[in-house]
Order: structure tokens, then sequence, then C-alpha cells
């Protein structure tokens, strides 16, 4: 019974400070402010934004710079909340008044971080109405048939996404490796990661270059969770990615077949060597279980340069799955996580330094850990890391060793992009979004909620233990 008596009165104590966390933020001027930005952020990228001169070209730059708009503004707002959530009743001294009542470190950060994340859900959810309503008005826009027909399709649609099976096996790299250290393009002296990762590149690149008159193939393994509606408006592509240094190459001929137990598809056409493509087979093709074989052939004329395809996203199959309303839900649900997230970093600083100090630091970390992975991911190409590495500084291995081991620390957070799923029309499973947020919370918010309650602790000596 004691038990009992002692989870509940924690729990109505965590409920508490929930509650008068939430009623304080959205009394505040600039929860409204941040709120009004917001949406005033999304509507503002409607009427300026001009994208590729297409319907689905210009939605989709609105959908993705609509949601990274409202994460950014929230996630300032939430960070400066969060510094000044605990650190505020310190200087303030209302931590004394809290201290003589039985509550606990770990319910009084709960009890904040559940009332910031709240007032955070509340304005993204009214963010992800906008950006559903806009989405809505341009599929009932007078734009052309054709044009609604592929925002339709390609854009407004919640699509399976199949990958294909070949992946780049350890022997391949290893003896690439070998032979370009051979040859002296890695130096002996280069270290083991650089030197793996660019003969890991270097594969890739060659794997995806298709010479005039040679072929390549890919096969998918359909997955048996994959059901194909049976409904007319069943459809499936191919979606095929090619790169290009150039730009307004001329088109080349390509040949293509997509072969499987229930029948073949053939198709013939001259489309330029670069950019996104999508060809339509029959949805009967892709059969759960079954396996679908993807040949090309680079049928373009004696001059014609080689075909590059994107060496990480060569060609993907696409099939109905469902609409754009549910998958946009989920996607919102996984940036809450992710802002949630933001709000524990600032609460955890926030009980360790005073404001001013708290905010400067968690800005520091936020710029560094966002710039991690697109200076780690530039660093793969740099050259001079794996042929001259002694002509790299001490300083400059220091920044890159810190920058990739915070990218590596945060990948599983990179790992499902929503906005990028959103205007790629690319299904978001429950299973994945579930899996997503259960990492998100029960690994790095339980981090630092047990970082936050240790240096409370030792903060706050009359708080109970």
């Amino acid at each position: 019974m004691r038990s009992c008596a002692v989870s509940f009165g924690m729990n109505n104590g965590i409920a508490a400070i929930a509650v008068l966390t939430f009623r304080g933020a959205w009394r505040s001027r600039l929860t409204h402010c941040v709120a009004a930005l917001a949406c005033s952020s999304i509507l503002a990228l409607v009427l300026t934004a001009r994208g590729d001169g297409t319907l689905s070209g210009l939605l989709k730059l609105v959908i993705e710079y609509s949601l990274k708009a409202a994460f950014w503004i929230l996630a300032v707002s939430g960070l400066w909340a969060g510094c000044g959530a605990v650190s505020e009743d310190i200087r303030r001294r209302h931590i004394q008044l809290l201290a003589v009542k039985p509550l606990r470190p770990s319910e009084l950060w709960l009890g904040r971080w559940i009332g910031i994340s709240a007032v955070m859900a509340l304005t993204l959810a009214v963010c992800g109405v906008l950006v559903g309503a806009i989405a809505s008005a341009a599929m009932n826009s007078s734009a052309a048939p054709a044009e609604r027909k592929h925002l339709g399709e390609h854009v407004l649609n919640a699509r399976w996404r199949l990958l294909p099976s070949e992946r780049v096996t350890r022997q391949d790299v290893e003896k690439r490796l070998a032979d370009l250290k051979a040859d002296g393009t890695i130096s002996e002296r280069a270290s083991a990661e650089d030197a793996w990762r660019y003969a890991l590149q270097r594969v890739k690149w060659e794997r995806s270059t298709v010479q005039r008159g040679e072929s390549t193939e890919w096969t998918f393994r359909v997955p048996q969770s994959v059901r194909v509606p049976q409904s007319g408006n069943a459809k499936a592509w191919a979606r095929i990615r090619l790169y290009s240094p150039l730009r307004d190459r001329r088109e080349t001929a390509m040949e293509w077949t997509f072969a499987a137990p229930s029948g073949n598809a053939g198709y013939s056409l001259s489309i330029p060597p670069d950019g996104v493509h999508y060809l339509d087979i029959p949805p009967s093709l892709v059969k759960p279980g079954a396996t679908l074989l993807v040949r090309f052939r680079h049928a373009g004329e004696a001059e014609d340069a080689p075909v590059m395809f994107d060496p990480d996203a060569p060609i993907e199959i696409l099939v109905t799955r469902s609409g754009f309303a549910g998958n946009l839900a989920r996607a919102v649900l996984i940036i809450f996580c992710w802002l949630s997230i933001v709000a524990a970093v600032g609460l955890t600083a926030g009980t360790a330094f005073s404001m001013p100090v708290a905010l400067f630091v968690t800005v520091c970390v936020f710029i560094i850990a966002s710039g991690s992975a697109f200076f780690t991911e530039a660093s793969v190409v740099n050259y001079a890391k794996v042929h001259d590495p002694e002509k790299i500084s001490a300083y400059a291995r220091a920044a890159s060793w810190l920058l990739g081991k915070i990218s590596l620390l945060l990948e599983p957070l990179a790992r499902l992009d929503p906005a990028q799923c959103l205007i790629d029309g690319v299904y978001i499973p429950w299973s994945a979004t579930f899996t997503t947020c259960a990492l998100i919370l029960g690994t790095y918010a339980a981090l630092l909620f047990a970082a936050g309650v240790f240096l409370l602790k030792r903060k706050e000596l009359a708080l109970p233990e």
C-alpha cells in the first residue's frame, strides 16, 4: 500500500509540474510569437517560393522547407524554455519552495520536460495541419491535369519503396583497397578508417558507371509485407536516379527490362543522363515474396559518355500503398520526438549552468552536431587525406576525428528523414515510426534525464533523495 501511495504521489507531482509549466509557457507572449512565426514562415514560403517551374517541384520545396522551418523555430524556442525552466528557478530561489514539498529531482525534471514538450507538440500540430491544407489546395488547384496527376502519383502519395538486394561486400572493398595501395593512390600512412571509406566510395562509383554497349542489373526481393492494393488505382514505378558532373547533356538511348515470374516488361527510351526519372511498370510484377530482376543496357551512340547512376540509390521500385495524410501525421510525430530531445538538452544544461551560459553552450553544441554529418561526408572525398596524409595538420585530423565521432553518435537520429520521405512520396511505416520514437525517447532522452537528475541532486542538496 505504501509503495502504491508513493507511486501515486510521484505521478501527481509530475503532472502538477507539467501543468504549471504548460500554463506558464502558454500564457507567455514568447510562445504566441513563436507559434505565429512558425505559421507565418510556412505561408511566406507558399507566397515566395518558385521551385523548378512545375507544381510538383514547388510543393516539394514548400513541404520540405516548411517542416524544417517549423522544426528550427520550435527547436530554438524549446531550447530557450528548457535552459530557463530549472536555471531560472534556481536563480530566483523558487527551487527552495519546491524543496520543502515531497518532490524529487526526477519529478521536477520530467514535469518540466513534459510541459515544454506539450507546448511544442501543440504548435507543431498546427503547422502540420497547415502543411496538409496547402497540399490539399495544390491538388485542387487550376494547374494542368498532367501536373495534378504527377503531383498525386509522386508527391501526395505514400508508396512502398523497394531497394536492390545487391550490396558492396567487405571482400570487394578489401580488394579495391589493396589495388589502390599498390598503385600509390592510397598512402600506407593514411589512417585505416579514411583509406577504407575512400575505397568503399571508389567501389560504389565504379559499379554505378555503365559504358556504352555494356549492361548491368539489379535484383529486388519483394518482402511479404508488401501488399499491392487490388483497386484499379494501384500503380508501380521504377525511379531512376542518374548523376552527371555536366548539365544539359543530350538524351541517351537506354534499354530497360523488368523480369518477374508473373511476366516481363521492356522499355526502349531516350532520356537525359542526369536527374530523376520514372518508368511505369505493371503492378502485377511486384508480388509479395517474389523476385524482380531489372536489367539496363547503355544503347547510346559511340560519342555518348558513360551513364552514371547515383551510387547510393541507383534505382528504386515504388508501389502504391496509402495516402498523404497518414504519412504526414507519422512525419510530424517523428519531428516532435526530435524536438523533445532539444528540450531535454536545454533542461539538462539548465541544471548545470545559469541561463545565458546554458543557452550559449547548447547552441554551440547544436551547431557542431548539425555540421558534423556534412563535414564528415565531405571528408570522404578528400583525396589529400589518403594520398598525402602528412600534409594534413594535427588540428585538422583531430577536428575530423571529433566530427566523425559526433556524426556516429547522432546517426540513429538521422537514419529516417521524414521530410525527405514526404516529398519523395515514400511510405513511413508505423513500425519504423514507433521504433524511431522509442529509440529517441528510450536512449537519448533517458540519458539526458539521468544526467539532469544527477546534476540537480548535486546542485540542490535540499531536495529529497
